[in-house]
């Protein structure tokens, strides 16, 4: 899976994945006006993510987009849901089904 960073300032800029131009894009908002996150959906899963200074979330998706964890947009749009937490739990539970 390819991945980019840079660190402009004070920005860190983190982006994985490929996207299309006829991507689903989905914003997860912040508070802070120097922190965003942008997931692209395509057929329905999560195929990239940009991030910035939101390196934790970008962290979190990046090990999901690896290991071909479902993200749900509606999930990646709220800040109230910990995505670390959230793809630990699925992971589990797909371990455990399996």
């Amino acid at each position: 899976m390819p991945w980019f960073w840079s660190d402009q300032g004070s920005l860190r800029i983190r982006i994985v994945g490929l996207r299309a131009s006829d991507d689903t894009a989905v914003t997860r908002q912040f508070g802070d006006r120097d922190r965003c996150l942008v997931g692209y959906y395509r057929d329905g899963r999560l195929a990239a993510v940009e991030a910035v200074n939101a390196t934790a979330d970008f962290m979190a998706l990046k090990k999901a987009l690896a290991s071909g964890t479902e993200i749900a947009a509606s999930d990646l749009m709220d800040p109230d849901v910990s995505l670390k937490t959230l793809i630990k739990a699925v992971t589990a539970n797909a371990v455990s089904s399996g």
